[in-house]
Formats: structure tokens, C-alpha cells, sequence
């Protein structure tokens, strides 16, 4: 059953709160975190938090991604950005975490005349992330790029079989330059690919419900069953409400037998 393995977003603040409910829903968290979230996870926070994640049967991470530089110009902001993000890979390294999603945050409108540069200092940056003993699979995701030649180069540059694409089809839809069927073909198929599945109608990066913007869910659907490659598929809802529609709609279309919550 290929779409089993997936998970939803949830925000750590909202998870620490209300994780009954999402056992009773029977899904695994995508926990979502910011830089200040980060920040209480010392001392009996993440242990009390850990107690709450072995509940669920797997867990992943969306690291803070606000602020974060990999490969621009200041040598400070990079490290303090290095600092944030080893603490999350080793976070999910105690938590058990299959994977946390990182932006490399590649600005096209800065960086245009020195993408060469800026790849060096990224490329950098993620090998010495992939020093981290035991870390869990780093997923890179695509937010504004129109193709993923930055994604895909930053990947080889690096050299971590634990680093992988992380394909956001609501960002594509709105960015995206070429079909998201092209992108995958251009995705190596011997490694892991995460999703990311919420909607739009291409206009703004909404993070409707699937199946309540214009992304043709369907041919999404095929085109990974065609990949012919081991993935996994986080929801990404913005609230309860519509973390339900979401679901909903992800269960019928995508899970054998159709069934919903």
C-alpha cells in the first residue's frame, strides 16, 4: 500500500496540547517548528516531548525555516543558522524522527550573479550537517524555484546518500516553470523522495485542503506510483478544520478501500 506511509503537519505548541486527538485520528505528526519553538526544547521539554512522540508509530520534522541562510554572504548568520539546524537533526535523532525537512533558502533575486558561490558555502554548510553521528534523512525542499537544477546540484555537491529531495507540490504550483511530472523524471530514483501535499489555485502559496485548489491530485497520484521509488507524503494543513478536509480527501483518494476519517 504505497500512500501508507504518510504524515501531517502539526505545529510542536499544537501537538503538545491536543496529541490525543491526533491519536485518535491514527496518523503520525510532521511536527513543525520555529525558532523560538526550538528554544524550549532543553532539559525536561524534550524529554517531555519525546514521551509524547513515542505515542505515535513515526514522527517527522520541518525544521524553523524563517531567517535560516545556508549559503549567503554572512559568515555569522550562516553559523547561527548551522547551530539551529544541528539541534533539530539531533533532536530527531532522539526522537526517532525518519527524517526533518530543511530549506536551503536559495534567493534567486541576490544570489543570481553568484550561484556558483553560493552552492560552495551551501554545499559547506549540508556536509557538515551530514557529520552529525546517526542523523536522521535530511529531505531539501523546493519553496520558489521554477526548476530544481539548485536542489538537485546542491545534492551531488553534497554527497549524503541520507539527503534527499523533498517535492512541495502547492509551492511548485505556484512557482513551478515546467510540469511537476518533468521535475520528478529529473529526481534520482535510487533514493527516498518525501511529498508534501496541500493546494492552491496557483495564485499564492495557500496551503488550501487538497482537492480545493486546481492541483490535479490525480496524475500527482500516478506520477509517483510511476517513480517506481521508496517515499513518503507529509499533509500540509494550516488549521484543524481544514487539517480534517485535507485528511479526508487523502484517505479516499490515496489509501486502497478509499476510507475516510
Amino acid at each position: 500500500m504505497p500512500f501508507d506511509n504518510y504524515f501531517v503537519r502539526i505545529s510542536c505548541d499544537l501537538l503538545r496540547t491536543d496529541y490525543k486527538e491526533f491519536l485518535d485520528l491514527g496518523i503520525s505528526p510532521e511536527v513543525y517548528m520555529d525558532s523560538c519553538s526550538l528554544n524550549s526544547f532543553e532539559g525536561e521539554g524534550k524529554e517531555d516531548f519525546k514521551f509524547i512522540l513515542k505515542k505515535f508509530k513515526a514522527n517527522t520534522i520541518h525544521a524553523p525555516f524563517l531567517d535560516i541562510s545556508t549559503g549567503g554572504n554572512d559568515d555569522d548568520i550562516r553559523e547561527l543558522s548551522f547551530r539551529k539546524l544541528s539541534k533539530v537533526l539531533e533532536l530527531g535523532r532522539e526522537w526517532g524522527s525518519d527524517l526533518v525537512v530543511i530549506h536551503y533558502n536559495y534567493d534567486r533575486l541576490y544570489y543570481r550573479q553568484g550561484l556558483d558561490i553560493w552552492l560552495d558555502r551551501s554545499t559547506e554548510f549540508f556536509k557538515r550537517l551530514s557529520n552529525i553521528p546517526d542523523h536522521p534523512v535530511i529531505a531539501i525542499e523546493n519553496i520558489d524555484d521554477p526548476v530544481p537544477d539548485v536542489a538537485l546540484e546542491l545534492e551531488r555537491r553534497t554527497g549524503n546518500d541520507r539527503m534527499v529531495h523533498c517535492f512541495d507540490y502547492g509551492h511548485h504550483n505556484v512557482f513551478g516553470q515546467i510540469s511537476s511530472t518533468d521535475w520528478l523524471k529529473q529526481i534520482s530514483s535510487d533514493k527516498q523522495i518525501h511529498f508534501h501535499f496541500h493546494d492552491n489555485n496557483g495564485t499564492g502559496d495557500d496551503h488550501m485542503p487538497m482537492g480545493e485548489g486546481n492541483i490535479d491530485w490525480e496524475k500527482a497520484r500516478l506520477d509517483i506510483l510511476d517513480l517506481g521509488t521508496n517515499f513518503s507524503v507529509t499533509l500540509e494543513p494550516h488549521s484543524k478544520d481544514n487539517l480534517l478536509r485535507s485528511l479526508k480527501y487523502f484517505q479516499k483518494y490515496f489509501l486502497p478501500g478509499g476510507s475516510e476519517v
